[in-house]
């Protein structure tokens, strides 16, 4: 029986897109930057040091854009400055400008600063990093993983188990070219969480986000989790877990369910009305005057007995359009 020394035991919590911000989006009910925060502190100084972890990885997209303001860009500061764990992060799509550069953005500070790790390559932990560029996708499919032969592979990137509706952005885990060694493909990006094993063994694991910034029918539903691994730099999986974050609220207690719910229904009501007038086949609708319009519309929603804010709403885009085209006429 082969025992294995401490040194070759790691143990890493994986952290998925945290997507700090100084705005508390319209939604919610509580203050979105504190709520972020109060998770990551739970990871560092509760979990972490529970599981006696070598290190912390975030997934990428630690700022839901490149600058925050000054109070939560200090605050995060802070907190990973009282931490005493190492923490590697993956630069994510929304930590950098358009020209993917980390100069005068908030992660890239942090970097310069020392208070987080950057790495392309962890041999004490034999984790490979791959941060986002706007190209990583396409490489990941051509098999720049391939050319690794570290146990673990990190990447902020568009792995799925099925594509999107216009079938690109996402790409599928089973056509990851990876190399030998590889045993396990931990992601961020995508914000669901997602464990596959293929065929050939290789394993892949997204956590999920541990944000909520937006009041989708995932965020409303989904286990706030993240990641702990226990392995050996064998590529020996020697304990995985899944972990719930307490200090993630319930949906009812985060978002205004209420208001989503009517902003539902206007959607819906909005659609049926759309989907009407793309029905209307008469040769004369392109040269009714606006008045017209608006008056046939307005007749039309009020027979289908939508709401009063959702008329409005299409008047307006109604309107605006018809300006725009005017302008552009004009030149």
């Amino acid at each position: 029986m082969t025992v294995m020394s401490e040194n070759q035991v790691k143990k890493v919590l994986f952290i998925g897109d945290q997507h700090i911000w100084h705005i508390t989006p319209p939604n919610r009910l509580d203050v979105y930057s504190e709520a972020i925060i109060a998770k990551m502190r739970e990871c560092l100084f509760d979990i972490a040091p529970s599981k006696n972890v070598d290190a912390v990885v975030l997934l990428g997209d630690l700022f839901e854009k490149p600058e925050p303001n000054a109070l939560v860009r200090n605050q995060v500061l802070r907190l990973f400055r009282e931490c005493i764990i190492p923490i590697y992060a993956l630069e994510g799509n929304h930590d950098k400008d358009s020209a993917d550069d980390l100069n005068k953005t908030a992660l890239g500070t942090l970097f310069d600063a020392g208070i987080l790790i950057r790495s392309d390559y962890e041999p004490s932990l034999g984790i490979k990093f791959w941060h986002y560029t706007k190209s990583l996708d396409s490489e990941i499919q051509n098999g720049c993983m391939t050319s690794s032969s570290a146990i673990i592979q990190c990447a902020h990137a568009s792995i799925s188990t099925e594509l999107d509706r216009f079938g690109e952005y996402l790409f599928l885990f089973e056509k990851t070219p990876l190399h030998p060694n590889t045993s396990l493909v931990i992601s961020g990006h995508i914000h669901h969480a997602m464990e596959q094993v293929r065929e050939d063994n290789k394993k892949f694991v997204n956590p999920g986000a541990i944000s909520r910034y937006a009041s989708s029918k995932d965020n409303l539903e989904k286990q706030i989790q993240v990641y702990y691994l226990e392995y050996s730099l064998d590529g020996t999986i020697i304990n995985e877990e899944y972990i719930p974050l307490k200090s993630a609220r319930p949906a009812s207690e985060v978002f205004r369910l209420d208001e989503i719910e009517l902003n539902k229904a206007h959607k819906l009501e909005t659609k049926q009305l759309i989907e009407k007038m793309a029905s209307i086949t008469t040769n004369n609708w392109s040269h009714t005057n606006i008045d017209d319009k608006i008056a046939f519309i307005t007749l039309e929603a009020r027979e289908a007995k939508m709401n009063n804010k959702s008329i409005e709403i299409i008047v307006d885009a109604l309107k605006y359009a018809q300006e725009a085209k005017k302008k552009e006429k004009n030149g």
